[in-house]
Formats: C-alpha cells, sequence, structure tokens
C-alpha cells in the first residue's frame, strides 16, 4: 500500500510535494 502510495506521489506530486522540489534545487529556480 505504502509503496503504491509513494508511486503516485511521484507521477502526481501535490503542490507541496513540488515546492519541496523547488527548495531543494533554488539554483534552477534563481536561473
Amino acid at each position: 500500500m505504502k509503496a503504491h502510495r509513494a508511486s503516485q506521489n511521484i507521477r502526481q506530486p501535490t503542490n507541496n510535494e513540488k515546492l519541496a522540489i523547488t527548495n531543494s534545487f533554488p539554483i534552477l529556480d534563481n536561473t
């Protein structure tokens, strides 16, 4: 179940997921 949910999160990331990715790569945002 958890593994399946994780797979869905990767395919359809929520706004929080996208923000986390952006925060993880601030260089991309700055450029």
